[in-house]
């Protein structure tokens, strides 16, 4: 009879242990939110789960909050720099080619000229293209003399097609009188022929060769 009386503490002790294990479980489950059935802690915040395993009563957690590992971010590459632009170099070729006032007629003594410039043109080996520029002296008025350098630049330019040079690797342009040489005040006190005999450079066409290799 003693015995069984024994035998009956024992599973009776035996049942009140599992219970309270139960309960603590569940009290632990209940504070951070472990969902066994998915593996995931609510209470840790997003993106936090369950290893599978288990540290001193609770399941080990992994990528939970801070205590997620530290993934270095890949360093930012550095701004491609952008490419070198080429160096534009400017060959001025010397033309005696200076026109009468108000004129955009090239003289017939100065075609020989012409001829010569074409030449040396002919001569460069590689070239990107040629810059023809028209200017007129400061007398008259400046859209007047905007239309007369430009259409000196024409005339130039329509005398090196003549004498072989491409007229797609040609652009004219006029400046009026925004870029004299000799300019009113060189030429004060002067008037008639005179004046204009001074003003002659400022009557000019400039020729420029855009990266010439010779």
């Amino acid at each position: 009879m003693q015995k069984k009386l024994i035998a009956v503490s024992l599973i009776a002790a035996a049942t009140m242990l599992t219970s309270t294990v139960l309960a603590e479980t569940q009290v632990t489950n209940v504070q951070t939110g472990f969902n066994a059935s998915q593996g995931v802690v609510g209470g840790a915040g997003e993106g936090c789960v369950v290893s599978g395993q288990v540290l001193q009563g609770q399941p080990r957690l992994d990528n939970c909050g801070e205590e997620a590992p530290m993934v270095a971010k890949p360093a930012a590459k550095p701004a491609a720099k952008p490419a070198p632009q080429p160096a534009v170099t400017r060959v001025t070729l010397k033309t005696d080619v200076l026109f009468d006032t108000n004129k955009s007629v090239i003289n017939r003594d100065q075609m020989g000229g012409m001829a010569e410039l074409a030449r040396q043109l002919r001569t460069l080996k590689s070239f990107d293209g040629i810059m023809v520029t028209g200017n007129a002296d400061y007398r008259g008025g400046t859209a007047f003399n905007q239309g007369l350098s430009e259409r000196r630049a024409i005339a130039v330019v329509n005398a090196l097609t003549q004498n072989g040079v491409p007229k797609n690797r040609i652009r004219a342009q006029g400046l009026g009188e925004t870029a004299p040489i000799i300019g009113q005040a060189a030429c004060r006190g002067k008037g008639g022929a005179s004046l204009s005999r001074c003003l002659a450079p400022d009557r000019r066409v400039d020729i420029d060769v855009i990266n010439a290799v010779k």
